[in-house]
């Protein structure tokens, strides 16, 4: 199971053996309950995840419907079944819908990673074990209620450079013109046009919409209370170089974790 091997002794055979008269047979939908329990002790996605925090060793609990294990039960059933009646000894590879970064350990989240502390507008990662990068960051708006979500992601999409863009609204706008006969009107017109667009060097995106970028075109300075009547639209906002360090060493498919020290009464 990725990092992780399992290896059964009579206990998978009491699991998946049927009797019949005199003898024993491998049951299908036994083996099918087994993998069920296994998914059960070792699917990670949608469960809490317990997490020691780079501020004092301080342990949150974190959520990710977006990051984590989730063993494809049919695909790994049929996988066993074949193996367990095949005559011979075999290791056979679980099959997984998605994966976290290892089983081993105390949660799935890895040694490498980005911490985004909402509450002290700090941004800390990690590669290896190692923290190679950190400072302050402004979050989302949250007096417009645009506060950036908490929770556990990972990275979607990297990209250097680009332009981030909100959503398309009407814009009408009015412009005088002279008709045929060089009489002045005026016109009217209505288009849908991108309610921001912001150059950026560096973005990585974890949550739809929400990433880390940097900020360096229009924030001059980071950190304090800054996010909550100035904040972005719920991007997490960095310095340049601080973006710089964190886009070069972490990947698509890394872990980024966002929270509160109380998400319950965040201000």
């Amino acid at each position: 199971m990725d990092d992780l091997t399992l290896e059964p002794g009579m206990d998978l055979y009491n699991a998946v053996l049927e009797k019949s008269g005199d003898s024993y047979t491998v049951s299908k939908s036994k083996v099918e309950k087994y993998v069920s329990d296994l998914a059960d002790q070792y699917d990670t996605m949608g469960k809490d995840r317990t997490f020691i925090t780079s501020f004092d060793g301080k342990e949150i609990t974190t959520t990710g419907s977006a990051f984590g294990y989730e063993l494809d039960k049919e695909a790994t059933t049929d996988a066993l079944y074949k193996a367990l009646t095949a005559n011979k000894a075999s290791t056979v590879e679980a099959v997984f819908i998605s994966k976290g970064k290892t089983l081993l350990g105390d949660n799935d989240i890895g040694d490498t990673y980005v911490e985004v502390n909402l509450s002290e507008q700090r941004v800390v990662a990690y590669k290896n074990g190692k923290k190679f990068a950190e400072g302050d960051c402004v979050s989302g708006k949250e007096a417009a209620g645009h506060g950036t979500h908490t929770g556990l992601y990972q990275v979607q999409d990297k990209l250097s450079p680009t332009v981030l863009r909100g959503e398309k609204v009407p814009v009408t706008k009015t412009v005088k013109k002279k008709n045929k006969k060089g009489k002045t009107v005026e016109k009217t017109t209505t288009s849908y046009e991108y309610s921001y667009e912001s150059p950026v060097t560096y973005w990585l995106q974890f949550n739809g919409g929400e990433g880390l970028h940097d900020a360096a075109g229009w924030r001059s300075s980071y950190g304090g209370s800054i996010y909550y009547y100035s904040g972005s639209h719920g991007c997490v906002n960095l310095p340049l170089d601080l973006a710089k360090q964190i886009y070069e060493n972490i990947e698509v498919g890394d872990p980024v974790i966002v929270y509160f020290w109380d998400n319950e009464n965040r201000k």
